[in-house]
């Protein structure tokens, strides 16, 4: 699993509890994920591309909230994956 799957898949989990499922469900699958009722991610073509289009995705559709407690979360993970997040995330 890539990196990017493993940040959507986290994003999408945390998302349920704050969202609901039927919301994030809506939210992924428009950004080209498939995911089981857990949020995990069944399939994905290009994980990058969907990762980027998931992120707008938070953006349009959830607001500036989701958007600072996402970049928590995602600056945390990339941390610990010692990876850099990319900077259109930032």
């Amino acid at each position: 699993m890539g990196i990017y799957k493993n940040a959507a898949e986290l994003l999408i989990k945390r998302q349920f509890g704050i969202y609901g499922p039927e919301r994030i469900k809506l939210v992924a699958k428009t950004s080209g994920y498939a995911i089981d009722n857990s949020g995990n991610i069944l399939a994905v073509g290009n994980e990058e591309e969907a990762f980027r289009n998931f992120w707008e995705r938070i953006k349009t559709d959830l607001g500036p909230v989701a958007v600072i407690g996402s970049k928590v979360t995602l600056m945390r993970f990339f941390s610990q994956a010692g990876s850099e997040m990319p900077e259109w995330l930032e």
